[in-house]
Protein backbone atom coordinates (compact mmCIF):
# COMPACT_ATOMS: atom_id res chain seq x y z
CA UNK A 1 0.00 0.00 0.00
CA UNK A 2 1.21 3.54 -0.79
CA UNK A 3 3.84 5.38 2.31
CA UNK A 4 5.18 8.48 1.97
CA UNK A 5 8.44 9.73 3.22
CA UNK A 6 9.83 5.92 3.29
CA UNK A 7 9.28 2.73 4.97
CA UNK A 8 7.47 3.22 8.62
CA UNK A 9 9.83 0.28 9.93
CA UNK A 10 12.42 2.44 10.05
CA UNK A 11 10.73 4.34 13.01
CA UNK A 12 11.31 1.07 15.07
CA UNK A 13 15.37 0.49 16.88
CA UNK A 14 16.20 -2.70 15.00
CA UNK A 15 12.52 -2.99 13.18
CA UNK A 16 11.59 -4.23 16.11
CA UNK A 17 9.15 -2.84 18.90
CA UNK A 18 10.16 -2.67 23.02
CA UNK A 19 9.41 -5.39 25.10
CA UNK A 20 6.08 -4.10 26.82
CA UNK A 21 5.22 -3.14 29.71
CA UNK A 22 2.15 -4.10 32.39
CA UNK A 23 0.49 -1.16 31.71
CA UNK A 24 0.11 -1.71 28.33
CA UNK A 25 -3.47 -1.73 27.07
CA UNK A 26 -2.93 -4.37 24.25
CA UNK A 27 -0.98 -7.26 24.16
CA UNK A 28 1.57 -7.69 21.59
CA UNK A 29 0.23 -11.21 20.68
CA UNK A 30 -2.77 -9.98 19.89
CA UNK A 31 -1.40 -7.47 17.11
CA UNK A 32 1.27 -10.49 15.91
CA UNK A 33 -1.49 -12.92 15.39
CA UNK A 34 -3.40 -10.37 13.37
CA UNK A 35 -0.56 -9.23 11.69
CA UNK A 36 0.27 -13.44 10.74
CA UNK A 37 -3.25 -14.55 9.64
CA UNK A 38 -4.39 -14.35 5.85
CA UNK A 39 -7.90 -14.53 6.41
CA UNK A 40 -10.90 -13.53 8.54
CA UNK A 41 -14.22 -13.04 8.66
CA UNK A 42 -15.70 -10.16 5.87
CA UNK A 43 -18.31 -7.48 7.47
CA UNK A 44 -21.21 -5.76 5.87
CA UNK A 45 -20.10 -2.84 7.03
CA UNK A 46 -16.89 -1.55 5.47
CA UNK A 47 -15.54 1.68 7.21
CA UNK A 48 -12.63 4.05 6.14
CA UNK A 49 -10.75 5.46 9.34
CA UNK A 50 -9.02 8.40 8.25
CA UNK A 51 -6.63 10.27 11.02
CA UNK A 52 -5.61 13.79 10.17
CA UNK A 53 -2.49 14.77 10.86
CA UNK A 54 -2.01 17.76 12.97
CA UNK A 55 2.14 18.39 13.63
CA UNK A 56 4.76 18.28 11.11
CA UNK A 57 5.91 14.77 12.35
CA UNK A 58 2.72 13.34 12.15
CA UNK A 59 1.09 10.87 9.51
CA UNK A 60 -2.24 11.26 7.54
CA UNK A 61 -3.52 7.65 7.80
CA UNK A 62 -6.71 5.96 5.91
CA UNK A 63 -7.46 2.60 7.10
CA UNK A 64 -10.36 0.49 5.48
CA UNK A 65 -11.76 -2.06 7.66
CA UNK A 66 -14.30 -4.56 6.85
CA UNK A 67 -15.71 -6.98 10.15
CA UNK A 68 -12.48 -8.75 11.00
CA UNK A 69 -10.32 -7.36 8.37
CA UNK A 70 -8.04 -4.73 7.61
CA UNK A 71 -8.23 -4.47 3.83
CA UNK A 72 -6.09 -1.69 3.31
CA UNK A 73 -3.97 1.21 4.80
CA UNK A 74 -2.31 4.45 2.98
CA UNK A 75 -0.39 6.54 4.76
CA UNK A 76 0.64 10.59 3.64
CA UNK A 77 2.55 13.00 4.72
CA UNK A 78 2.33 16.96 4.45
CA UNK A 79 -1.37 17.27 2.71
CA UNK A 80 -3.27 20.00 3.59
CA UNK A 81 -7.60 19.39 4.81
CA UNK A 82 -8.46 19.51 0.94
CA UNK A 83 -6.26 16.82 -0.32
CA UNK A 84 -7.13 14.66 2.61
CA UNK A 85 -10.49 15.18 1.82
CA UNK A 86 -10.09 14.57 -1.72
CA UNK A 87 -8.35 11.76 -1.13
CA UNK A 88 -10.46 10.28 1.30
CA UNK A 89 -13.72 10.42 -1.34
CA UNK A 90 -11.43 9.10 -3.76
CA UNK A 91 -10.63 5.88 -1.37
CA UNK A 92 -14.51 6.02 -0.13
CA UNK A 93 -15.25 5.07 -3.83
CA UNK A 94 -12.64 2.62 -4.49
CA UNK A 95 -13.12 0.87 -1.55
CA UNK A 96 -16.73 0.37 -1.38
CA UNK A 97 -16.50 1.90 1.88
CA UNK A 98 -19.97 2.63 3.96
CA UNK A 99 -18.88 5.53 5.28
CA UNK A 100 -15.60 7.37 6.37
CA UNK A 101 -14.58 8.00 9.72
CA UNK A 102 -12.60 10.96 10.75
CA UNK A 103 -11.18 12.15 13.58
CA UNK A 104 -13.19 15.71 13.99
CA UNK A 105 -11.16 17.61 16.69
CA UNK A 106 -8.61 19.89 15.35
CA UNK A 107 -7.70 20.04 11.38
CA UNK A 108 -9.70 16.87 10.80
CA UNK A 109 -13.54 19.48 11.02
CA UNK A 110 -12.40 21.10 7.95
CA UNK A 111 -12.12 17.63 6.44
CA UNK A 112 -15.42 16.63 7.54
CA UNK A 113 -17.02 19.95 5.87
CA UNK A 114 -15.78 19.04 2.95
CA UNK A 115 -16.89 15.57 2.94
CA UNK A 116 -20.45 16.24 4.07
CA UNK A 117 -20.17 18.90 0.43
CA UNK A 118 -18.97 16.42 -1.55
CA UNK A 119 -22.08 14.02 -0.63
CA UNK A 120 -19.87 11.64 1.01
CA UNK A 121 -21.47 9.52 3.81
CA UNK A 122 -18.98 10.55 7.05
CA UNK A 123 -19.17 10.33 10.64
CA UNK A 124 -17.33 13.26 12.46
CA UNK A 125 -15.80 11.12 15.43
CA UNK A 126 -15.13 13.78 18.14
CA UNK A 127 -12.70 11.63 20.67
CA UNK A 128 -13.09 14.32 23.75
CA UNK A 129 -16.97 13.33 23.91
CA UNK A 130 -18.32 10.90 26.73
CA UNK A 131 -17.82 7.68 26.10
CA UNK A 132 -20.45 5.52 25.19
CA UNK A 133 -21.58 2.97 27.99
CA UNK A 134 -19.78 -0.54 28.02
CA UNK A 135 -21.56 -2.39 30.72
CA UNK A 136 -23.36 -4.92 28.14
CA UNK A 137 -20.00 -6.30 27.79
CA UNK A 138 -18.59 -9.11 29.16
CA UNK A 139 -14.93 -6.66 30.14
CA UNK A 140 -17.07 -3.95 32.03
CA UNK A 141 -14.00 -2.24 31.10
CA UNK A 142 -15.74 1.56 30.61
CA UNK A 143 -13.58 4.38 29.06
CA UNK A 144 -14.42 8.58 30.25
CA UNK A 145 -14.30 10.04 26.77
CA UNK A 146 -14.53 8.66 23.60
CA UNK A 147 -10.77 7.79 22.58
CA UNK A 148 -11.44 5.50 25.33
CA UNK A 149 -14.11 3.60 24.36
CA UNK A 150 -12.77 3.13 21.02
CA UNK A 151 -9.50 1.89 22.34
CA UNK A 152 -11.32 -0.63 24.36
CA UNK A 153 -13.29 -1.66 21.51
CA UNK A 154 -10.62 -2.30 19.35
CA UNK A 155 -8.93 -4.34 21.97
CA UNK A 156 -12.17 -6.46 22.32
CA UNK A 157 -11.54 -7.02 18.41
CA UNK A 158 -8.34 -8.26 18.65
CA UNK A 159 -8.80 -10.38 21.43
CA UNK A 160 -12.34 -12.00 20.08
CA UNK A 161 -12.82 -11.40 16.95
CA UNK A 162 -9.08 -12.99 15.32
CA UNK A 163 -9.16 -10.31 12.73
CA UNK A 164 -6.61 -10.38 10.14
CA UNK A 165 -4.45 -7.66 8.59
CA UNK A 166 -4.60 -7.94 4.96
CA UNK A 167 -1.90 -5.45 3.97
CA UNK A 168 1.40 -4.73 3.18
CA UNK A 169 4.30 -6.27 5.23
CA UNK A 170 6.15 -3.37 6.70
CA UNK A 171 2.74 -1.92 7.24
CA UNK A 172 1.40 -4.85 9.08
CA UNK A 173 4.14 -4.88 11.53
CA UNK A 174 3.56 -1.06 12.05
CA UNK A 175 -0.21 -1.92 12.65
CA UNK A 176 0.97 -4.46 15.05
CA UNK A 177 3.51 -2.41 17.04
CA UNK A 178 1.70 0.87 17.35
CA UNK A 179 -1.61 -0.36 19.52
CA UNK A 180 0.69 -2.67 21.99
CA UNK A 181 2.85 0.61 22.74
CA UNK A 182 -0.32 2.61 24.32
CA UNK A 183 -0.61 2.50 28.06
CA UNK A 184 -3.35 2.91 30.09
CA UNK A 185 -4.58 3.39 33.54
CA UNK A 186 -7.63 3.77 35.78
CA UNK A 187 -8.88 7.18 37.24
CA UNK A 188 -10.38 7.63 40.36
CA UNK A 189 -13.69 7.14 39.30
CA UNK A 190 -12.51 3.83 38.20
CA UNK A 191 -12.78 4.45 34.21
CA UNK A 192 -10.21 3.33 32.03
CA UNK A 193 -8.06 5.65 30.71
CA UNK A 194 -5.97 5.41 27.45
CA UNK A 195 -2.48 7.19 27.50
CA UNK A 196 -3.44 10.42 24.91
CA UNK A 197 -1.41 10.63 21.68
CA UNK A 198 0.70 13.83 22.98
CA UNK A 199 1.96 12.08 25.73
CA UNK A 200 2.94 8.84 23.68
CA UNK A 201 4.71 11.16 21.82
CA UNK A 202 6.44 12.75 24.08
CA UNK A 203 7.21 8.87 25.83
CA UNK A 204 8.33 7.36 22.65
CA UNK A 205 9.47 10.25 19.95
CA UNK A 206 6.26 9.25 17.53
CA UNK A 207 2.38 9.21 17.53
CA UNK A 208 0.35 6.31 17.11
CA UNK A 209 -1.09 7.35 14.10
CA UNK A 210 -2.27 3.59 12.00
CA UNK A 211 -3.50 2.56 15.29
CA UNK A 212 -6.10 5.69 15.64
CA UNK A 213 -6.97 5.62 11.99
CA UNK A 214 -7.76 2.42 13.14
CA UNK A 215 -9.62 2.69 16.21
CA UNK A 216 -11.71 4.97 14.57
CA UNK A 217 -13.47 2.46 13.19
CA UNK A 218 -15.11 1.35 15.95
CA UNK A 219 -17.04 4.68 16.62
CA UNK A 220 -20.69 4.32 17.06
CA UNK A 221 -22.55 4.65 13.46
CA UNK A 222 -24.35 7.94 14.76
CA UNK A 223 -21.98 9.50 17.21
CA UNK A 224 -22.67 10.11 20.78
CA UNK A 225 -22.94 13.53 21.80
CA UNK A 226 -23.52 15.59 25.20
CA UNK A 227 -27.67 14.32 24.69
CA UNK A 228 -26.71 10.82 24.78
CA UNK A 229 -24.23 11.22 27.73
CA UNK A 230 -27.27 12.93 30.10
CA UNK A 231 -30.25 10.52 28.87
CA UNK A 232 -27.54 7.42 29.41
CA UNK A 233 -27.54 8.92 33.35
CA UNK A 234 -31.25 9.20 33.65
CA UNK A 235 -31.78 5.59 32.56
CA UNK A 236 -28.78 4.61 35.24
CA UNK A 237 -30.39 6.22 37.64
CA UNK A 238 -33.85 5.51 36.90
CA UNK A 239 -32.26 1.46 36.87
CA UNK A 240 -30.73 2.06 39.95
CA UNK A 241 -34.14 3.18 41.14
CA UNK A 242 -36.11 -0.37 40.36
CA UNK A 243 -33.20 -2.59 41.73
CA UNK A 244 -33.39 -0.49 45.11
CA UNK A 245 -37.56 -1.00 44.76
CA UNK A 246 -37.59 -4.65 43.95
CA UNK A 247 -34.68 -4.99 47.06
CA UNK A 248 -37.24 -3.52 49.46
CA UNK A 249 -40.21 -5.57 47.72
CA UNK A 250 -38.23 -9.04 47.44
CA UNK A 251 -37.49 -8.30 51.91
CA UNK A 252 -38.63 -10.72 54.54
CA UNK A 253 -42.06 -9.23 55.87
CA UNK A 254 -41.29 -9.08 59.43
CA UNK A 255 -44.59 -11.29 61.17
CA UNK A 256 -46.61 -9.52 63.89
CA UNK A 257 -47.18 -12.02 66.78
Amino acid sequence: MPVDEGSLSDRRPGGEFPKQDDDVLIPLEHTEAAAARDDADVGEDRRLGVDVARFGTDRTVFTLRSGARVEYVEVQAKKDTMEVAARAKVLAERLNASAVYVDVIGVGAGVVDKLKLDGVEVVAVNAAEVAPNRSANKDDAQGRIMRDYLWIEMARWLREDEPAFLIDKDLAEDLAGEPASVKYGIDGKGYLTVEMKDQMRKRLGRSPDLADSLALTFAPKLGFGILDYYRQMFEEREQAKADRADQVMNQEIPQVS
